[in-house]
């Protein structure tokens, strides 16, 4: 959770590169932008999404970490 925590607070946005990080949520790309980790444990696969409302809760490989901003990749479906 840590190391996808990292990756999304270091792009920065240059160049036309935009703030944050790609990654898939429940298999649609997203542009991450704000992450918090979370001090908790699930017995979940990764990738697993295990709470949805304002913010969402992903099981990473380690823990899970808390998705606080995001929106669809151009061309990605938007049912996020």
């Amino acid at each position: 959770a840590r190391e996808i925590h990292n990756q999304v607070r270091s792009w920065i946005g240059v160049r036309g590169v935009p703030e944050g990080a790609i990654g898939e949520i429940e298999g649609v790309p997203a542009l991450i932008t704000r992450t918090r980790l979370v001090d908790e444990s699930a017995p979940a696969p990764p990738g697993t999404v295990l709470h949805r409302g304002e913010t969402l809760l992903v099981q990473c490989a380690d823990s899970p970490l808390e998705i606080v901003r995001w929106q669809p990749v151009e061309g990605g479906e938007s049912a996020l």
